[in-house]
């Protein structure tokens, strides 16, 4: 496995859920010859790494593990002893005394409906002889990289079988300890803990020692009295936390953790996703409440759950998820009030009894039936929004229709309101351009019709009239005096006659309370309603007045 650049971790089984992660028989052969199966096809197992509280469960499918079985790469396991104490398993860079090891797997075929068995010669009778009594059971560290979490299935498929190195006998049902993995193991393994696509993997079973410096940063966080807590937990008969360097610390610490983060130095830590985790040397006697978001969703969308608090109470951890969310999967209600009484967050005045928890996985398969409703809701969801999706676009396009005509006719009445306005000017000094551009067309039809009461004929009727009769350019036989106010913009006029006319006039035009162009005709014998610019306005005026208005 030189040179391999896999994501992958190493790890030690706990029971599978079927009853047990392997097991070791007596064969068929004479002699103390053993029958080794290390994984039963389509187990699912919880791997236990340590300074983990939420371990991955893994499900053991037969591909990838009858491939590993063709390539070769659980030849040459060993079979060990365990050794006494709470954790039977050597560490991967740890030489196994002499008289420990029992014998060697070579060779393995896969069983279908059974998985991948070995045989293997002991050398110890007695050790044969207890596997013959079913005392004794077996626990392989396995090379192996996980898949994505799959919704259906609750965990995460194996998708390559990369080694079994070891295989431990252990006494039966004590297959659940751990083995820690040091960064140049790992390395000398040929894989490199320090690559991102690694280090994901590796995060929870590597246990480095904190980075320099984080014993000083974290001081300066926490200003030495508080602690960011977002766990505690108890395993293995260890007790630990974890910290976050950017969560919200707790004001009140409990002492043991105090007494965990001044002696962070010689603890080893586990790092994962910028949290630290330390063991405790004392279990937290009173409970206390740490408040965070704790854990994902394990439907595997990846949306964190709100929880109200986590209670460590005599060595045992009940989550408790907040009444007004949909995570009850977290805690069983009847748990929750036995460990904690009314989870209100404070502290009870006398400690929960803590014995005889009913088993979290109990109520595995209510809570896949309300994982199977929430999918259905959401998929039901889903197709609402398509169908909306569609609705909107098709009123989008008909929208886009709309406004393509409007477009186009738009195109269409512009001669026709150049022609109005050209009717509607006839030979006054007027601009029909811009007549045309500041008045609609119903306006000019009205410029056109004139008076329609006398005629009782519409607006249109009268201009039809008009355009049947020969046509009389508008203005034609008009007095000096200029054209109605009716048949020109007045405001246009007014503001035409304000441009040349100067402050003084402006204030006599207040004081007499008269128009601009009144003003103008008396004043200057100039009609602005004849004039189209103020350049010819205003020549106008020079010319009957010497000078400027």
């Amino acid at each position: 496995m030189t040179g391999t650049n896999h994501e992958n971790y190493r790890e030690q089984l706990a029971p599978a859920e079927t009853g047990g992660a392997a097991f070791a028989e007596p064969s068929d052969d004479a002699g103390t010859t053993v029958r080794i199966n290390p994984i039963r096809e389509g187990d699912r197992t919880v791997g236990h790494r340590p300074g983990s509280e939420d371990d991955e469960v893994a499900i053991w499918d037969s591909d990838p593990v009858k491939e590993a079985v063709e390539n070769g790469a659980l030849d040459g396991a060993t079979i060990v002893k365990g050794r006494g104490g709470k954790n039977p398993h050597y560490g991967f860079d740890e030489q196994v005394p002499a008289d420990s090891i029992l014998g060697r797997v070579e060779e393995w075929e896969y069983e279908d409906g059974v998985g991948p068995v070995g045989k293997a010669q002991l050398a110890d009778e007695g050790i044969a002889d207890r596997i013959e009594l079913d005392l004794l059971d077996v626990s392989g560290d396995w090379l192996r990289r996980l898949g994505e979490y799959d919704d259906d299935r609750g965990g995460k498929p194996v998708e390559e079988v990369l080694g079994l190195p070891r295989v431990t006998v252990v006494e039966r049902g004590a297959s659940n300890a751990s083995i820690d993995i040091e960064p140049e193991t790992a390395e000398a393994l040929g894989y490199n803990p320090d690559a991102p696509d690694v280090q994901e993997q590796h995060a929870d079973a590597l246990t480095p020692a904190p980075p320099d410096g984080w014993v000083d940063f974290y001081d300066q966080l926490t200003g030495g009295d508080a602690v960011a807590v977002s766990g505690a937990y108890y395993s293995d008969g260890d007790y630990y936390v974890s910290i976050h360097p950017e969560g919200d610390a707790l004001e009140e610490p409990d002492p043991s953790l105090g007494e965990a983060i001044a002696t962070i130095g010689p603890f080893p830590a586990d790092r994962s996703e910028g949290s630290i985790t330390l063991p405790l040397e004392e279990p937290i006697e009173q409970s206390q409440t740490l408040h965070a978001v704790l854990r994902e969703a394990d439907d595997g969308a990846g949306a964190p759950i709100e929880i109200d608090g986590r209670h460590v109470m005599n060595g045992a951890v009940v989550r408790v998820a907040d009444p007004e969310d949909e995570a009850e999967y977290l805690a069983d209600p009847d748990v929750s009030n036995k460990t904690i009484g009314a989870a209100t967050g404070t502290s009870p005045d006398t400690p929960a009894d803590t014995t005889d928890l009913p088993d979290m996985g109990s109520n595995d398969n209510e809570l896949q039936e309300q994982l199977a409703e929430v999918r259905d809701e959401r998929d039901e969801l889903e197709d609402e929004k398509s169908d909306l999706k569609e609705q909107l676009a098709e009123k989008n396009s008909t929208i886009e229709d709309y406004e393509d005509r409007i477009d186009e006719l738009e195109e269409e009445v512009g001669p026709i309101k150049e022609l109005f306005a050209e009717i509607a000017v006839g030979d006054q000094p007027l601009d029909p351009g811009r007549i045309a551009e500041t008045h609609n067309t119903e306006e000019l039809v009205e410029m056109l019709a004139g008076d329609v009461e006398e005629d009782d004929l519409t607006y249109s009727e009268k201009v039809k009239e008009q355009l049947a009769a020969p046509l009389s350019p508008r203005g034609q036989g008009e007095e000096e005096s200029g054209p109605d106010l009716g048949d020109v913009d007045s405001e246009q006029v007014e503001q035409l006659a304000g441009s040349v006319l100067s402050l003084n006039d402006m204030q006599r035009i207040h004081n007499e309370d008269i128009s601009r162009r009144e003003y103008l005709q008396r004043e200057y014998d100039v009609d602005p309603a004849q004039y189209g610019s103020e350049s010819s306005l205003r020549q106008a005026i020079d010319s009957t007045s010497g000078g400027g208005a």
